[in-house]
């Protein structure tokens, strides 16, 4: 059994909602050549970049980066992200901490480049109900993309399905550097300085998988709520999970789940399990009555993912 003990914070947040996925396609379902225009592209780049960027930073923690946060069998399996960090503990009282820093910039063992600290706050056991914990960032950038912001995970104590139920409450921003324009993303992405988008979460996580095991990499969760914010370009988004988006720790893209993403009203709908659910960087965008087909690793904001 995994001994997810406390010390033991396996920090499984989700900023997350808008990466989507979910209705099965049959498999020989028609793969476009080419990824969606900036139109239909407009707002789901930032923020599915926003999302993978917090859960990288949860994701860490959750795959026992932390000496003595998260308590393990022997076999448990190594984290893959922040082998370059510094890790200070403070164990004293009932709120324990915990800082991940990583100085003026390293990169860890996904190829991705990290800059300043990670702090964490947590209490309890983390399969107990009531446990709780909290993450924060103190001039922390991910590829250069800086983020800010807070949350907050609560162990709700088993749902109706027998599972264990997090509540999470998170919001934030990320500022992006001055960039050159790509192809036909540039009417997008184009801006003359740093750019900033805010993103805020509610929602729960479903602990469905993995529990009993001594590795992390066997982790899944059900992710349902919603998030809004702003965009680069200032245009406001809602995003409501109608589906619950599946999220597999070992694996960089939700392999299932739908949401519906509004930015400033407009409707799209975007479905993460285009292939009947597999393992791929696809998935499926859907505006008015037209589909079309994104690669979510050619993501100009997203990060390295080479788990």
């Amino acid at each position: 059994m995994k001994t997810k003990l406390i010390p033991a914070v396996t920090i499984a947040i989700v900023m997350s909602a808008i990466i989507y996925t979910g209705c099965q396609k049959e498999n020989d379902a028609p793969v476009p050549a080419s990824t969606t225009s900036g139109r239909t592209n407009s707002g789901i780049h930032e923020m599915s970049a926003a999302d993978a960027s917090f859960n990288d930073a949860v994701s860490m923690v959750s795959a026992g980066t932390v000496p003595g946060l998260i308590n393990t069998e022997p076999n448990s399996t190594t984290p893959w992200t922040s082998s370059c960090a510094i890790t200070t503990t403070g164990m004293h009282g009932m709120e324990h901490t915990a800082t991940l820093d990583f100085g003026t910039g390293c990169i860890g063992n996904d190829g991705n480049l990290r800059s300043g600290r990670i702090m964490i706050v947590w209490q309890g056991n983390y399969i107990e109900k009531g446990f709780y914990y909290m993450i924060s960032f103190d001039k922390y950038a991910l590829n250069h993309n800086r983020i800010e912001g807070s949350a907050k995970v609560l162990n709700m104590g088993p749902g109706g399905h027998g599972n264990i139920e997090f509540q999470v409450d998170a919001t934030g921003a990320i500022t992006i550097p001055p960039r050159e324009p790509a192809g036909e993303e540039a009417t997008v992405m184009q801006r003359t300085g740093e750019t900033r988008m805010s993103y805020s979460f509610h929602g729960f996580r479903e602990w469905v998988a993995g529990m009993w095991t001594d590795t992390w990499n066997d982790d899944i969760y059900l992710i349902r709520g919603g998030s809004y914010g702003t965009t680069l370009s200032g245009l406001s988004y809602k995003a409501d999970i109608t589906t619950a988006l599946r999220h597999e720790l070992s694996y960089p893209y939700y392999t299932s789940g739908i949401v519906n993403l509004r930015v400033n009203n407009a409707l799209k709908i975007i479905d993460y399990g285009f292939e009947n659910n597999k393992r791929d960087d696809l998935a499926s965008v859907i505006v008015g009555d037209v589909m079309t087909v994104i690669h979510l690793n050619e993501n100009p904001l997203m990060i390295v993912n080479t788990r």
